[in-house]
């Protein structure tokens, strides 16, 4: 099954490379890239913050988004939606849609909890870089994706999920990097109804070239 995907993937996708800081390729009707860019400053109908369960302003990209959106309006809309799911915390993998409240350029905010590697990030449980972890920091990827097609999305900025605060050693990025590329292969190569922008969006250099590495070594 996976020697058939990776055949399908070959046939239908393209791949073009933009100067230095941009990579794109498509798979059906859908558009993946890659970029390297502040990603508040990166237009889409929607972008992903990687969320605790507590769905509670956090540090890294979550507090960029938070303060951007409007800190108390964001934690309002986001406590209404546990609220709503009858629920006081989320699980891993989870994704829950808010306005963007005051969040220039962007419609909706998906929120995801993505796995935590980090044992010394106490806003979430801590959880090993194994073969159940990695499940489920695929599975975060795949969410978005589904969750985007239902609301009517057509465009979502994603960032590095379980990198930054949520990572302890760096010598797993690579690995996590191969997972986000893949997920989204996977997911758009047996949807072939799905038409989806997605932007991967990553502001330092080592990301931005462990996705660009990922991508060229998958169509190689």
């Amino acid at each position: 099954m996976k020697k058939l995907l990776m055949l399908l993937f070959l046939l239908i996708s393209t791949c073009t490379i933009n100067a230095d800081l941009r990579v794109d390729f498509s798979i059906g009707k859908s558009t993946i890239s890659v970029q390297r860019e502040d990603i508040l400053q990166v237009h889409a109908d929607a972008i992903v913050n990687p969320a605790n369960s507590s769905l509670k302003q956090g540090g890294g990209v979550c507090g960029l988004i938070f303060n951007a959106a409007g800190s108390q309006l964001l934690t309002k809309e986001c406590q209404e939606a546990l609220k709503k799911r009858g629920m006081h915390f989320l699980q891993e993998g989870d994704v829950v849609e808010t306005s963007s409240c005051n969040l220039a350029g962007f419609k909706k905010i998906f929120h995801v909890v993505p796995p935590n590697f980090n044992s010394k990030n106490k806003m979430q449980q801590y959880r090993l870089f194994d073969e159940d972890g990695k499940l489920l920091l695929r599975q975060s990827y795949i969410n978005l994706v589904r969750a985007t097609d239902v609301s009517g999305v057509q465009s979502i900025v994603i960032p590095f999920l379980s990198g930054g605060n949520f990572c302890r050693n760096e010598s797993d990025l690579p690995e996590m990097a191969e997972i986000a590329i893949d997920a989204m292969k996977d997911v758009f190569s047996e949807n072939q109804n799905y038409s989806i922008e997605v932007k991967f969006v990553l502001f330092s250099e080592s990301d931005f070239q462990l996705f660009r590495d990922c991508i060229q070594k998958k169509l190689s």
